[in-house]
């Protein structure tokens, strides 16, 4: 390859590289407007105060808000530099906040469905924002944006679920520990007082595979069409 040629293929390079993070900012950016308007509202909606942290929904959206600040940063400095600062540890984050919007998303889907006697909220304004909108535009920043760290073993996939096993055994402490009252738990399931052990148990089992499928679509995506940026156009 001459050196008109390498000059080229780098200005290539360095126009995908900055059209990629400008995406992701602006993808990040509006993750985090976005969520701080759903929390706000879901506040003034459901008047229930800090009762409103009980509940993933809410935790993984203030989770996820935070995670695309600090992933806009961090997208401009290496914009900046035309390098890329991001670590292992913002990858594996990054993979967390992705499944357990994905995990969100899938389990208000599924409740929707005509077996269920209760359905998730979906269409309220608040709802909408944080079971439909904010997983959406999560996955695409995730699987089309984040940088790959190599190929993933299966433990590696599994932290995917931090977030989400993190989340129940907190929640799962207050309800045992009658911090939180039997009236206000989140979820069913999650019931140790009042309902079999197995139960939860099961019920548990039963989301962290839910997680990990999800951990893999994810993998497999990001790993797909995070390079397409970089295809070189046919001339």
């Amino acid at each position: 390859m001459d050196n008109e040629a390498l000059e080229r293929f780098e200005r290539e390079f360095n126009r995908s590289y900055i059209a990629k993070k400008r995406i992701n900012i602006i993808l990040c950016s509006i993750t985090a407007l976005l969520g701080i308007i759903a929390v706000i509202l879901n506040l003034i909606i459901s008047k229930e105060g800090v009762l409103i942290f009980r509940y993933l929904t809410i935790d993984g959206t203030i989770f996820t808000a935070i995670l695309s600040l600090i992933c806009a940063g961090v997208n401009i400095m290496e914009m900046t530099k035309l390098t890329e600062v991001t670590h292992r540890w913002v990858y594996y984050i990054r993979f967390a906040s992705a499944v357990a919007e994905g995990l969100i998303f899938l389990v208000v889907m599924l409740s929707q469905l005509p077996v269920f006697d209760e359905h998730m909220h979906l269409w309220r304004y608040d709802m909408f924002l944080m079971h439909l909108i904010i997983p959406v535009i999560t996955f695409m920043s995730f699987a089309v944006n984040d940088s790959p760290i190599g190929k993933l073993r299966l433990r590696q996939k599994i932290q995917g679920n931090l977030f989400v096993l993190l989340y129940a055994i907190v929640v799962i402490y207050l309800i045992a520990t009658g911090t939180i009252a039997s009236k206000y738990v989140p979820y069913f399931f999650l019931d140790v007082v009042n309902n079999p052990l197995i139960q939860t148990i099961l019920s548990i089992v039963f989301i962290f595979i839910l997680g990990c499928f999800i951990s893999q679509i994810m993998y497999q995506l990001n790993l797909r069409y995070s390079w397409r940026w970089y295809r070189r156009k046919k001339k």
